[in-house]
């Protein structure tokens, strides 16, 4: 049995800057030990934060740790690896990429550290919360109002 935890990148930050504060129930170690220590972590949304230092700092200290003692990490992400070439009508920027990519959020070193100990699962499809559970809602109302004008 392999025991685990699920993090929210966003969350995660939130926590440690809440941690540096005099009246805080927890201190940063607290808040970071567990996430180097535990046998398997998933973390989600990973460069959603601000790319600030501290943030790349911050995600860089429980990546490289894991990594070095070989702990098992899930990355979630939403940010491209690579860059993606814009559709545009305009001639001038129809080549033009995107700068956006987990690389440029978290850094070159981290991104580096990250492709060499994890393994890519691209999932493509629709979101979940745009578009199959908005559609779901969809068919609901219209059950529900088709409902309402046969009554």
């Amino acid at each position: 049995m392999v025991a685990g935890t699920f993090v929210d990148e966003a969350e995660l930050l939130r926590r440690l800057q809440y941690s540096y504060g005099p009246g805080s129930p927890e201190t940063e170690r607290e808040v970071m030990l567990p996430l180097s220590e535990i046998d398997l972590l998933v973390w989600d949304d990973l460069g959603t934060g601000r790319p600030t230092e501290w943030v790349q700092e911050t995600i860089r200290t429980v990546i490289n740790h894991r990594y070095t003692h070989q702990k098992l990490t899930i990355l979630s992400t939403n940010w491209p690896l690579q860059p993606k070439a814009r559709s545009s009508s305009r001639s001038d920027q129809s080549n033009t990429a995107i700068k956006d990519t987990l690389e440029e959020r978290i850094g070159r070193r981290l991104f580096s550290r990250i492709m060499e100990m994890c393994e890519v699962v691209r999932i493509d499809g629709p979101d979940f919360r745009t578009d199959i559970d908005k559609a779901g809602r969809d068919s609901q109302q219209e059950k529900t109002e088709t409902n309402d004008r046969s009554s």
